[in-house]
Parts: C-alpha cells; structure tokens; sequence
C-alpha cells in the first residue's frame, strides 16, 4: 500500500498501474460498475477521480475486513481542509492489487476504520 500512495502522491499512473494485477478488478457498490484490467483502471484513474487530479486526493492507509484500505480525502478550495471523499479496500495476490473495492461518498466508514474526519 506504501508504494501504491507514492505512486498516487507523484500522480505516477504508470507506476501505479504496475502494482496491479494484468486481470484486476475494480468495483464500486453500489453501483454497477466494474473495470476489469490494470490498464483499464489506471486509465479511470486518469480521468474520473476529479478529473484525474490525484495530487488533490491525499490518501491514508487503514484496514477493513482483514484487508488493506485506503481513505481518500479531498480539498475542495486551498483554504479548506480535506474531508472525506472515498473509501477503497484492495485484494492484494502475491506482490500485486487483484482487486480495489471503492465506496464514495461514504463518511461513516471512516471513523469506523480508525480515520479522521477531517485532515488539516
């Protein structure tokens, strides 16, 4: 996961597409989507995460379910502090991500894994 938040913080989508597996998966319920591919989620990373600015996504690591999560936290002005924004908890197989599960728009998970509210 430490690799994966360097890569995020350097907005570096072809380190980070590396992590993953060739055939990960990424979901989000409840929605139904599902992006199959470490090339087809790193190009959603991209482009859909506000518009593929990561650097304005600060992530910190955590746990659910047994597995490595990640809270990501949003700046919505350079004055404002980052609040929450999304959850994302990863299947990890040998040294790569099989799999992300990412829930937006979902506050009440954070303090329930150990995250602030907010970040300064």
């Amino acid at each position: 996961m430490r690799k994966f938040v360097e890569a995020w913080e350097a907005v570096d989508l072809e380190r980070l597409t590396a992590l993953l597996a060739g055939d990960a998966l990424m979901t989000m319920p409840p929605e139904n989507m599902r992006i199959e591919g470490a090339e087809a989620i790193g190009r959603f990373f991209a482009t859909v995460p506000l518009d593929g600015r990561l650097d304005l996504i600060r992530l910190l690591p955590t746990r659910a379910n047994g597995q490595p999560g990640l809270g990501a936290y949003i700046q919505e002005s350079p004055e404002a502090p980052f609040r929450p924004y999304g959850f994302m908890v990863y299947a990890i197989a040998g040294n790569r991500i099989a799999g992300l599960t990412g829930f937006t728009g979902s506050p009440e998970l954070f303090p329930l894994s150990g995250l602030p509210s907010e970040l300064g």
